[in-house]
């Protein structure tokens, strides 16, 4: 909670130089990225489907490292579970 506070403060007042190095950075790049900040907080919508496929085609390839030929695993990828 005292790093929020700490946040806030930073960014209501504008004058970073206070701030750690790494929490200034971290409030320049929320204001930078504000509107998708917002957007991503506010609406109804995710890429969590595409996040899970992403994911599921990951842990196949660390499965089959060194085992078997790109086909195999274009196959084990394309193919529903």
């Amino acid at each position: 909670m005292a790093r929020l506070c700490q946040i806030a403060a930073v960014n209501a007042s504008g004058d970073n130089r206070l701030a750690p190095s790494a929490l200034r950075s971290f409030v320049i790049g929320l204001r930078r990225d504000q509107d998708a900040v917002t957007a991503g907080l506010t609406l109804p919508w995710n890429s969590g489907p595409v996040e899970g496929q992403v994911n599921r085609i990951k842990m196949l390839k660390r499965q089959m490292y060194g085992r078997a030929n790109p086909d195999l695993l274009r196959k084990r990828i394309l193919l529903p579970d």
